[in-house]
């Protein structure tokens, strides 16, 4: 069986299609599975099967890009030496390139002593038991971080928006208090010019008698004006 050249994914216009919607995509799956077969022990599986295996990885798959297929198949192919199911390709890709959950595993782990058990030790088994919980092994504490990481960042976006709407609200109180300020200026105006008529007409001599006269006239225009 002749070992199938692989198209270059960069660039393309399908590498991030569902496998279902490109026929250029399901192609490469082929090849894919093609070179697989040659690379890897079948252990008594024949190539006249192929077309079956193919349909079957194309269903199992369908709604995964071509892109994170191929990425599996490398990862699988570093490490194993056996040919893949639907499942190890499909667990790889939901799970980022990272080992299926297995129960096996998580026993031998939790049998560890706590002070022997590395990082990933630790993120195995609270990944195991999240999934135990919900049934997810899209690799959700990874999509919790990330979730996080985007409510810190709308958090810090609003914090910005709070500080420039608050400058605005600085300018406009400062725009309100200098109205207010002339329009006490303008109020007080008239006041401050009669008590300079008062004073001036004292000055000049005036007797207090015509110096009420003038100031309750004064008072009833201002208070026909309000």
């Amino acid at each position: 069986m002749t070992q199938l050249n692989e198209p270059s994914l960069k660039d393309s216009d399908y590498c991030n299609l569902a496998i279902s919607e490109s026929v250029e995509a399901q192609k490469l799956l082929g090849i894919l599975i093609v070179n697989s077969f040659k690379a890897l022990n079948l252990y008594g599986k024949k190539s006249d099967s192929m077309k079956a295996t193919a349909q079957t990885f194309q269903r199992i798959l369908s709604n995964h890009c071509i892109a994170d297929i191929a990425q599996a198949f490398d990862i699988w192919m570093k490490r194993q030496t056996q040919f893949p199911t639907p499942a190890d390709i499909y667990g790889l890709i939901e799970r980022n390139g990272k080992p299926p959950l297995s129960k096996v595993m998580y026993v031998n782990i939790s049998k560890k002593d706590a002070y022997h058990r590395t990082s990933d030790d630790w993120e195995y088994i609270k990944e195991y038991e999240l999934y135990q919980r919900t049934g997810d092994s899209n690799n959700t504490l990874t999509k919790v971080g990330n979730e996080n990481t985007y409510l810190k960042k709308a958090n810090n976006n609003l914090k910005d928006q709070i500080s420039k709407l608050k400058a605005q609200s600085d300018i406009y109180c400062q725009k309100i208090a200098a109205l207010e300020k002339k329009k006490y200026e303008i109020k007080t105006e008239p006041v401050n010019k009669i008590d300079a008529t008062v004073k001036f007409m004292r000055e000049s001599g005036a007797s207090e008698e015509d110096i009420q006269i003038f100031i309750d006239g004064e008072t009833n225009k201002l208070l026909n004006q309000a």
